[in-house]
């Protein structure tokens, strides 16, 4: 396997500035989840407790579009896509997490909701 240390090198500061800010609002996101799970177990109140299941399923569905999407290459065609059509990919990506999320999902929430029901 050959690797092209080029193209390593080649990476630029806005990249990696990029992808240490996204990897900065993940640990927020997965901070704020912690404690949302936190206070919903300590409440013992089943809705808490099935909101924050619910929001980690939708959190984990999204995180599954972006690497799907991650993987596709973005080449050829007329237009390159901008920063915009990126962004507006994204915030779809979260709308469609949420209503799967919302809609009973994969359900995970649900199996999570009841690990949460038999610890409390």
């Amino acid at each position: 396997m050959d690797i092209n240390l080029g193209s390593i090198a080649g990476l630029g500061n806005a990249s990696l500035s990029r992808q240490a800010a996204e990897i900065g609002r993940e640990d927020a996101r997965a901070s704020s989840f912690q404690d949302e799970l936190e206070n919903a177990l300590a409440s013992g109140e089943s809705a808490k407790m099935k909101e924050a299941a619910r929001a980690f399923e939708a959190h984990f569905i999204n995180m599954m579009f972006k690497q799907m999407r991650a993987t596709i290459h973005h080449s050829g065609g007329i237009f390159e896509r901008s920063q915009t059509e990126k962004l507006f990919q994204e915030m779809l990506d979260e709308q469609f997490a949420e209503i799967a999320a919302k809609n009973d999902g994969f359900g995970l929430a649900r199996e999570i909701y009841e690990q949460l029901r038999r610890n409390v």
